[in-house]
Formats: structure tokens, C-alpha cells, sequence
């Protein structure tokens, strides 16, 4: 057989399947489990040369060793040599401000070295300091106006009443007086009022400019990643603006928490010292102290910012559940006043309410036991302060006895010696690069202890709610001698011929309103009363004490005007106009036999201008505010609103316009009556239904 049939007798072969007696290819790259590429092993493990797989808080190695993790890098994408590289970088930052603050210790004026001293040794880095320096100095070069003095003037009649002129008026010894009478050239006219110019005072910024342009000044702000704590914004500028604004108008007469501590829980992501209810709560109230909210008394409107920190916050505290927390009690305190301010004190009364069973199931005003921080001792001690004068008000003023009998058992540190106890408020005024202190530790320190005479003066007088029991003389000698003590014992920024802050001034308002309930049942004796040897007046007395009241209205509306953010300011001017209402009427009827000692019908028409004045512009600030405001043209005359229409806007003096009594809920009796006569006949609720019904019969009138 040849070569060729051979060939033809074979079976011919086909091409193999795929996949039949192949030997599978493995690819090592697929088939190995890729490790994660850790750019940098914790200490640990690298110590130990041991593998580590980068989790971070924590590894698996030191999780399974159970020891402390720790990174040089700052998170998983950073390399050794990048932290090594950054941290080289930190420190030759540190360095460089080191050496600045030394050469700013070197030139710098003593005063402003002072400061820097105290900022360092207080414990701020140096960044800390040299930034604030520096944002004072760029402050300083931005300045659109070379001259940032200013003061206000009285409408209507531009002098201070010659009633008020007297030898006892201490407050007119004030750099603010002074100051703002500089240009008058009539030593005649105001003999007594050439104020001391000692130490500088007169020449110091806070006495010259108003409150409301100065800045707040804290590092800690700056650093506030405040939007990480709300869902109602994330617009972090403007959430900055209104903790600035809380922080300033607060201080020292509505101070509810501690300042610097819930700064440092907000930073540093702390609940014992900062949580979301509270930020919320801080942040509706801030909406109505921020000037640069328009509508910010409209607290009802669901497009208005105060609605909706308040409705989140509401929410917040339904998710809390009653449990009790220091910032939930401080939360307590913030959503109260908020309630108070805009006629529905009834709603704020419950949260005041659970904020108390909070503090007393806390045991908050005893002395905090051995094993807390320092910080947590300082915090809860503080914040039983602040939950004891916010109790006060609501039975003060409400003639209901005292929700709290006794003080907390702690003692309240001297200022003077131990600062960081109340915290520190400094505020930079404009062309100034050093910020100024508000000496709050001593204003806080000094409204809790009249606070105390308050709480047993309401303890005294109301046993029951609004019934009056009348005190003995023995009593009310014993209760004016405390508060005698307490104003012969203020600390010298408090002295009536230093104060300047607003919060200042109305811790002496305070005080002489106090004076005045005080006497007010003794005036029908016209008796004078025998204490230490010294025959007392309580005419006199009262007479004077509203002297003062009136006094410092005026110093406030000079230095610092009246638009900025102030409830316990509208109720001194509501009460001031009242007074000047009467008056007029007197002095209008018996025109002919008046004394000379009494003030002139221009002058009672000037108090009564200034005051309506404050009352308006405080209703562009909360609810109360615009309710005070329409409730006093409801009893002005037709003469005295066409007076009015000279410094007030027409289209606001409207006697008849609406004010919606279902948004008011409130039982506040109005300081229009004396402290013996029946407390309901003038309650807020009340007084604006029957403005409502006069409002309704009036347009009647007008319609037939």
C-alpha cells in the first residue's frame, strides 16, 4: 500500500471543543485575595512589625491585643511621610506666631500687652492670639469712618429733665453723662454733672460707642462648626451671627448656660456640655436679638427662622423623653424665655416647670460630689444659678409665691479671684484691636444675689397665688436693709459711676423696681418708719427710686439707644409712660398751682416721646414687645399720637390696628398697677382681648 492510501485510510481529525482537555489557565492576580493597600500602620504595629490593616479608630491587631491605637496620620489616605511632613509644617506655624506675639509684646501699647498676657495665660495657642490681634488690626484698616463716636438724642426735648438734676443722683456722675453732654457748654444748667474723668474711663470706647456695634471676641466661636448641630441651615456665616448675637444680649440678665463650656462641648463634640436641642433652642432666640433679621417678631410665621429652630427643637426635646440631662435643663431655661417674650409665658411655664423636677432628680443644687471634672462641677453649679433666677421671675412679677424656697447650696466665687468660674464675654468695638472685657462675672454674681432678696421678698409677700400678704414693718425694714447692703456692696464695675454695659445699667433698674414694690403698700400711711435710728419716708423713698429708674432709661437711650434686643427694657418703659401719662393729666388740669420742683408739661411730654420710642422699636425684636407698644396707643389721646407722628412712622400709630388675641396666652400682670390691687384685672391675656373688643367697636363706630 503506498504512501497515498495509506493517508486516504485514516480518519480525519476534527478540531478539538473548547473547554474539553484544555488545562485551565489560572491567573495569580484573580485568584489571590488582593490585600487593601494601607498607606500608613498605626504605632503599634509598626512597633511590633506587625501587619496592620488601617481601621481606624482602631485596628484588628490592636482591637484583638486589646491596646491603645494610635495613627501619626490624620486619616487613611495621608502617608507617614505627609503627617511627618504636615506636623514639621504645624510646628514652624506655632513657632512663626510665637515669635510674632514676642515682637507684638515688644511694640504693642501696655494695655493691649496686658490683654495678650491674659489671653496666654488663660490658655489659648498662640494662633488664637495672634489671629485675634490681627482681625482687630483689619478690622481697624476697613473702617469706613474715621470717627466712630456717636451718641443718641432725646426726641422731643433734647435736655435731661431738671427733675432729675438733684445732689443724690449718683448716676449722673457717669462717663456716659458726661460724655454725651460734652458739647453742651452749660455748666449752669448742669451744675452737678461733670463727671470724673479719672483712670481713663472717660475716654474708653465703651463709653463712647453704642453696645450694638461692638463684635464678640472668642476664638472658640470662630472655630464653631455650628451646622454639624441643626438641620434647619447649613449656612454656616449667618448660624456664627447668631450665636454672636446670643452670646452678646445674653449676657449676664437672661443667662441660661455657661458660655465658654458649651462653646468648648460645640467645638469639641462634647454632650455633657453641648447637644442639638440646646444649640436649636440658643439659636430661635438668637433669631430675635440678630438686627439683621427682618419680620423677627412675626415667632409664628413658618418662614420666620425663630419658627423653625423652635419647631426642631420641640422635636428634640419629644425625643429626649424626659430624661434628665444638663443640657436639657439649660434647654429648659432658653425655650421658656423664648415662650415668655412672645406672650405665651403659660406654654414656657411647663417647660420651666420640667427643666426643675429635672434639676432636682439631678440633684443640681447641692454641690456636685467628688469624681466629676472640674469643668462638669463648674458647669453644673452654674447652670443651678441660672435655673434658680429664671424661677424667680415668673413668681416676682407674676405675684405667685416662689417656685424654689432657697437658693442652691453653692457658694458664688469672687470674680476677682476666680474668673474662669463665670467665664469671660469680650467684645471688640470698631477701630479698636484689643477686645474689651463686659465684666460679667461680676454682673452675674450680683444679679444672682438680688435675685435672693427678690425670691423672699415673693416668699414674704405671697403666700398665695395673687393674694398679698402684707408685711410687717419689722419685715419690710429688714428686706430694704438687705437690698441696701446689696447696692453699698457692688463691686467697683458696677458702681453707679462706672457702669456702661446695658446689662449693667439694668441690674440698677432692677433694683430700684424692687425698692419701689417694696414700699408701694406703705405709701397710703404717708408714715415714717424707724430703722437704726434713721427715720425712713416711703414717699420718699418710692419717689426717688422711680427718679433713678427713669434716670438710667435716659443713660441707656444715650449711650446705646433702644433698638437692640431687651425685654426687661420695654417693661421699665411701659411703666415710665405710664407714670408720664398720669402726669400729663395732673399737669394739664391743674397747670395753674404747680410746683416748681415738679417736671414741666414739656418734660412729661418728652419722657412720654422717649419712652413710646423704646416701646416701638423693641416690637421689631419679639411679640411682647409689638403687644406693649399697641396697648400703650390704646391709651394715648388724639393730641398726643399727632405728637407722636413727629418721630414715628404714621402708618405705625394706628390705635385700631389687629392684634390677634389666640397668639397670646399669657398671664403676666402688666407693672401699670400697684403690687396691692388685683393682679388679673391686668394680665396680658386679658388687657389685649379688651383691646381687641375696643378695636371691634370702634371700626362699628366708624362703619354706622
Amino acid at each position: 500500500m503506498d504512501e497515498h492510501s495509506s493517508r486516504q485510510a485514516l480518519r480525519p481529525l476534527l478540531p478539538r471543543p473548547d473547554g474539553i482537555g484544555r488545562t485551565p489557565q489560572v491567573r495569580l492576580s484573580s485568584a489571590r485575595s488582593r490585600r487593601a493597600t494601607v498607606r500608613a500602620a498605626c504605632n503599634p504595629c509598626r512597633d511590633k512589625r506587625m501587619k496592620c490593616d488601617g481601621q481606624r479608630p482602631t485596628c484588628t491587631a490592636c482591637s484583638v491585643r486589646v491596646i491603645q491605637c494610635k495613627y501619626v496620620t490624620s486619616d487613611a489616605n495621608e502617608t507617614r511621610s505627609q503627617a511627618l511632613k504636615r506636623k514639621a509644617e504645624e510646628l514652624e506655624g506655632r513657632k512663626n506666631a510665637a515669635e510674632e506675639i514676642y515682637e507684638l509684646l515688644q511694640n504693642r501699647p501696655e494695655e493691649e500687652v496686658a490683654v495678650i498676657l491674659r489671653r496666654i495665660r488663660e490658655g489659648a495657642n498662640p494662633e488664637h492670639v495672634l489671629r485675634q490681634v490681627q482681625d482687630g488690626d483689619l478690622l481697624l484698616q476697613l473702617a469706613l469712618v474715621p470717627e466712630a463716636r456717636y451718641r443718641y438724642d432725646f426726641p422731643y426735648n433734647k435736655r435731661m429733665p431738671k427733675a432729675l438734676i438733684i445732689s443724690n443722683n449718683t448716676y449722673l456722675e457717669s462717663p456716659i453723662f458726661e460724655r454725651a453732654w460734652a458739647d453742651i457748654s452749660a455748666s449752669s444748667l448742669y451744675p452737678i454733672t461733670r463727671a470724673r474723668e479719672d483712670n481713663g474711663l472717660a475716654s474708653s470706647s465703651m463709653y463712647l460707642i453704642p453696645y450694638h456695634a461692638a463684635e464678640v471676641s472668642d476664638p472658640l466661636l470662630a472655630d464653631a462648626k455650628i451646622s454639624e448641630w441643626t438641620t434647619v441651615t447649613s449656612n454656616e456665616s449667618l448660624l456664627r451671627k447668631l450665636l454672636a448675637a446670643y452670646i452678646k444680649y445674653d449676657a449676664g440678665f437672661l443667662t441660661a448656660l455657661h458660655k465658654e463650656h458649651f462653646l468648648y462641648g460645640l467645638v469639641e463634640n462634647r454632650p455633657g456640655y453641648c447637644s442639638s436641642l440646646l444649640v436649636n433652642a440658643v439659636l430661635a432666640t438668637a433669631c430675635q436679638m440678630y438686627e439683621g433679621l427682618s419680620g423677627r417678631q412675626e415667632f409664628w410665621n413658618p418662614q420666620n427662622l425663630t419658627y423653625r429652630f423652635l419647631a426642631e427643637a420641640e422635636r428634640l426635646w419629644r425625643l429626649e423623653d424626659g430624661k434628665s440631662r444638663l443640657t436639657t435643663v439649660q434647654a429648659a431655661i432658653i425655650i421658656q424665655i423664648l415662650y415668655g417674650i412672645n406672650g405665651l409665658d403659660k406654654v414656657g411655664h411647663a417647660y420651666l416647670l420640667q427643666g426643675l423636677a429635672m434639676a432636682h432628680d439631678m440633684n443640681l443644687f447641692l454641690p456636685t460630689p467628688e469624681g466629676s471634672s472640674a469643668r462638669m462641677r463648674n458647669t453644673r453649679h452654674f447652670t443651678a444659678w441660672c435655673l434658680f433666677n429664671h424661677q424667680v421671675n415668673p413668681t416676682y412679677y407674676f405675684f405667685k409665691p416662689p417656685l424654689l424656697e432657697e437658693p442652691p447650696k453653692i457658694a458664688l466665687p469672687d470674680p476677682s479671684k476666680d474668673p474662669t468660674w463665670y467665664g469671660h464675654i469680650r467684645v471688640r468695638y470698631p477701630q479698636n484691636a484689643m477686645p474689651v472685657d463686659t465684666s460679667f462675672g461680676f454682673t452675674f454674681r450680683a444679679a444672682c444675689k438680688l435675685r435672693v432678696i427678690m425670691n423672699a421678698i415673693t416668699s414674704a409677700m405671697f403666700k398665695k397665688p395673687g393674694e398679698l400678704t402684707r408685711l410687717s414693718t419689722d419685715t419690710t425694714l429688714t428686706l430694704y436693709s438687705k437690698l441696701c447692703d446689696w447696692f453699698v456692696q457692688l463691686p467697683e464695675p458696677l458702681l453707679p459711676q462706672r457702669i456702661v454695659f446695658p446689662n449693667q445699667i439694668k441690674i440698677h433698674a432692677q433694683y430700684h423696681t424692687v425698692v419701689i414694690r417694696l414700699f408701694e403698700p406703705l405709701l397710703a400711711t404717708a408714715a415714717a418708719l424707724e430703722h437704726n435710728n434713721i427715720r425712713l419716708n416711703p414717699l420718699r423713698i418710692v419717689s426717688h427710686a422711680k427718679s433713678q429708674v427713669e434716670t438710667l432709661i435716659r443713660l441707656n437711650y444715650l449711650r446705646h439707644g433702644f433698638e437692640y434686643f431687651d425685654p426687661f427694657l420695654v417693661t421699665l418703659l411701659l411703666t415710665v409712660s405710664f407714670e408720664a401719662q398720669t402726669d400729663l393729666e395732673r399737669a394739664t388740669i391743674s397747670s395753674s398751682d404747680r410746683d416748681s420742683s415738679q417736671p414741666s408739661v414739656d418734660e412729661i411730654r418728652s419722657t412720654l416721646i422717649l419712652c413710646a420710642k423704646g416701646m416701638y422699636d423693641q416690637s421689631h425684636n419679639y411679640y411682647v414687645g409689638h403687644l406693649l407698644f399697641h396697648l400703650f396707643l390704646g391709651r394715648t389721646t388724639p393730641a398726643e399720637i399727632e405728637l407722636l407722628k413727629r418721630f414715628l412712622p404714621s402708618s405705625q400709630l394706628e390705635r385700631n390696628q389687629g392684634v390677634p388675641q389666640e397668639r397670646v396666652r399669657s398671664e403676666w400682670p402688666l407693672p401699670i398697677i400697684k403690687i396691692d390691687e388685683d393682679p388679673r384685672t391686668s394680665k396680658l391675656e386679658t388687657l389685649v382681648k379688651d383691646y381687641q373688643r375696643l378695636a371691634v367697636d370702634s371700626e362699628e363706630d366708624l362703619s354706622a
